[in-house]
């Protein structure tokens, strides 16, 4: 079961806008919609935290990386009424300013995993070793599979803008300055 539709770090969405009132709409179920197996997406983790029997898996990405990617993606992509995106889109906003927006500093803490016992999670995985970490996953599972392949930006520019980014030197060590919440969240949970 494919969930996208939350739009965690968007100040309009229903989680951000009436938490209380989006967790007992959709919040409330012990199990999954009859033959999901799974979910997959971008979603409140706290959103599933009552389906039973559940194995919990998740994958983390550098704070870094995952800010830089989101950011030229954004940059790439036309708005489609996500309030954020499009005040990153009209304002013409620098990377370093996209990374000082609180829902960037707090990505993982404040809204994906906003009061959520990180210790409930069966499995977290670091993307910068997925190949060695969906191993990992397969054994903690008992299942071998065919590898997905990874999740590319689709624009066309993306990789062209990226590759010369100015992601090392003053800029990257004013990038984890800023995402320096972000990064400890990260390490702490992947035990770096």
């Amino acid at each position: 079961m494919r969930d996208y539709a939350d739009r965690p770090i968007d100040p309009k969405s229903e989680m951000n806008v009436d938490p209380a009132g989006f967790l007992s709409r959709h919040g409330a179920a012990r199990r999954l919609p009859e033959g999901a197996l799974a979910v997959h997406g971008h979603f409140w983790a706290k959103k599933y935290e009552r389906i039973e029997n559940a194995v919990r898996i998740t994958f983390l990405r550098d704070p870094i990386e995952r800010t830089i990617s989101h950011y030229y993606f954004w940059l790439n992509t036309p708005g489609d009424g996500h309030g954020l995106h499009q005040r990153v889109l009209d304002e013409g906003m620098g990377m370093l300013d996209f990374a000082r927006l609180p829902q960037m500093r707090g990505f993982y803490r404040d809204y994906f995993f906003r009061d959520v016992n990180m210790a409930g999670f069966d499995f977290i995985g670091d993307m910068s070793f997925f190949d060695v970490e969906l191993g990992r996953l397969e054994a903690l599972l008992g299942v071998h599979g065919t590898r997905a392949a990874v999740n590319q930006n689709p624009a066309a520019i993306y990789s062209s803008m990226r590759e010369v980014a100015p992601t090392t030197g003053p800029v990257r060590d004013e990038l984890a300055e800023i995402l320096t919440d972000e990064v400890a969240f990260y390490r702490q949970h992947l035990g770096r």
